[in-house]
């Protein structure tokens, strides 16, 4: 068996993979399921009233999801309380609020989000057709990750090589903080059961599921596994879950970037919009200022509005905000001036209902 080793070793290259987007294997590129959530976005057989799916796809999300749905229009039925997004930053600023005002985990839905969309009765076919063409584009182990909750972790292993079905030979050294739960839990502390009698070596062909139960909810899982032909794959780490969150309303007066949510400029008093004119050379105008058409406006109220002269002309004032009660979308000044050249100024700003969430710690 030493000799197959080592021939297999100088040809072979192998991957463990991982969800979330890592790679926890000595050799080979990362497996990540998640590239093939595009997939979902751009089918048309995709039911997005399926809440789970809908937000497992809004907690992975990035700018090439957001391009995918775009382009295939099902960013309206992703985000249907946000018709109209304009860039990746709208929506995912809509894609927060539409998660945290349902009360869901952002974190925690992230990294469940492959169990739900597998799980999906027509996502999950899109899923098993992607990930079926990455283990046909190479040689090797690979594996993937199901997060279904906190507890429960669905690992599968695959297996691709040639000559085509040559089976791989998997020990399993040592598992830490999970048992197997397959086969009624017979081999708690194996993956594979034994292929013969007497062996402590399981067989794959091409690929099986095996199910997890986490035994502390607050650890990682670390399986360490010995292979024949020796690819060099020696440990998978699955990282624990982060805690279920409960969010509750509450007002951003800043971006996720920590930058205030205000707004200032200035105009020439003659490029207003004129209200009126008394007869006697006073000319009377309205400065205005819509937060919706701002950038971080939309969805904006307003807390307060300052205006001034900040030129140091004669024979021109400001007279101040329309109101003092804060509200709206529309801040106003009222002003007045004589002769050409006087400068005014506003400066409005506003805050968004936002939500905090705290996390709730695992009960074991």
């Amino acid at each position: 068996m030493s000799g197959r080793k080592s021939l297999f070793s100088a040809l072979a290259f192998g991957l463990l993979t991982l969800f979330p987007c890592s790679a926890f294997a000595q050799h080979g590129e990362a497996f990540d399921v998640s590239k093939c959530f595009s997939n979902i976005l751009v089918d048309k057989r995709t039911d997005y009233s399926h809440d789970q799916l809908r937000y497992a796809l809004l907690a992975s999300w990035s700018r090439e999801m957001y391009e995918n749905a775009k382009a295939s229009g099902s960013i309206t039925s992703l985000l249907p309380q946000a018709p109209g997004i304009a860039s990746f930053e709208a929506s995912d600023e809509a894609r927060l609020k539409e998660l945290h005002s349902h009360n869901e985990s952002l974190d925690y839905d992230r990294v469940t989000a492959t169990s739900a969309t597998w799980l999906d009765p027509q996502a999950g076919s899109i899923i098993k057709a992607c990930l079926d063409a990455q283990i046909h584009n190479g040689f090797g182990l690979t594996s993937a990750v199901f997060v279904d909750n906190e507890k429960d972790v669905t690992l599968i292993l695959y297996w691709n090589w040639a000559p085509g079905g040559t089976p791989v030979l998997i020990k399993t050294r040592h598992i830490a903080n999970a048992k197997v739960t397959d086969d009624s839990g017979k081999h708690p502390n194996i993956l594979l059961p034994p292929h013969i009698m007497f062996s402590d070596w399981g067989r794959l062909n091409y690929s099986t599921s095996v199910s997890l139960e986490r035994i502390k909810l607050d650890q990682d899982i670390v399986l360490n596994i010995e292979t024949d032909p020796d690819i060099g794959a020696q440990h998978i780490v699955i990282p624990k879950v982060p805690p279920k969150e409960n969010c509750v309303p509450a007002q951003e007066t800043k971006d996720k970037f920590g930058t205030p949510y205000s707004y200032k400029e200035s105009k020439q008093a003659e490029t207003l919009p004129e209200v009126r004119n008394d007869g006697n050379g006073h000319k009377y105008v309205d400065y205005r200022v819509d937060i919706s058409t701002l950038p971080n406006g939309q969805d904006g109220i307003i807390d307060s509005v300052s205006c001034r002269k900040s030129s140091a002309t004669l024979f021109a004032e400001m007279i101040g905000p329309e109101s003092q009660t804060p509200g709206g979308t529309v801040a106003t000044c009222h002003g007045w001036y004589q002769n050409n050249g006087s400068t005014f100024e506003i400066t409005v700003t506003w805050h968004k209902t936002g939500y905090v969430c705290t996390p709730i710690p695992w009960k074991q």
